[in-house]
């Protein structure tokens, strides 16, 4: 508004609500600087409609990493060797990348990332009832083919669901937050070969878990 940019910020703003279905923003003819009270750090902890995204998405990005690295740390359990696994996981993870050029264009957010973990995680655990190496490795590259995309697709939603002033904290801390799904992966394989049950399914059970709680961020 200072730099009399006020008309072209609007356009932007609607051109955007026009694309996600929302009405357009009213021009606001006068402006009064003194009611503008930019959000702080502190924000992000105090007031609720900040803090239940922030626990909320670094849940979610916990399960869903979690289930990544759970599903690389167990790659040698299932389907043929090691080195035919990881062509299988690199290809579809190169396809996934276009996949999820697709899905940010043509879906919104929140709807991808919780059909995205759904199925993710239906696919892991589907790799429980299977006893074929084929089907194995089929079930396990599509698990992680929707896996990589709403790993992808947490960024940008991270980063929207904050304003500027406080995006970069926000985000950080999501981030960060998601770090212990990739530490706790290990532990969760590990266990699965004590107790002797398939640790992507597990893993699977908490990635559609984490996609459910997506539906508490507004």
């Amino acid at each position: 508004y200072a730099h009399k940019r006020y008309a072209e910020c609007l356009e932007s703003i609607n051109y955007i609500a026009k694309f996600n279905n929302r009405p357009p923003v009213p021009r606001i003819e006068t402006f009064h600087k003194e009611e503008y009270q930019p959000e702080q750090i502190q924000d992000t902890f105090c007031k609720p409609v900040y803090l239940l995204p922030l626990i909320v998405l670094s849940l979610a990005q916990i399960c869903n990493n979690g289930f990544y690295y759970t599903i690389q740390y167990s790659i040698d359990d299932y389907g043929y060797r090691f080195e035919t696994n990881m062509l299988v996981i690199g290809c579809i993870e190169f396809l996934s990348c276009f996949f999820t050029n697709f899905v940010c264009h043509k879906m919104k957010r929140k709807i991808s990332i919780i059909i995205l973990m759904i199925l993710s995680g239906g696919f892991g655990i589907l790799v429980q009832t299977s006893e074929d190496k084929t089907v194995d490795i089929v079930f396990l590259a599509l698990s992680r083919l929707f896996n990589t995309v709403g790993f992808a697709l947490f960024g940008l939603i991270s980063s929207e669901t904050f304003p500027t002033a406080i995006r970069s904290t926000g985000l950080g801390i999501t981030e960060a937050m998601s770090n212990l799904g990739n530490m706790g992966a290990p532990f969760l394989v590990s266990l699965s070969q004590t107790l002797r049950f398939k640790a992507v399914f597990v893993g699977g059970f908490l990635n559609i878990a984490g996609g459910i709680s997506m539906l508490l961020v507004k």
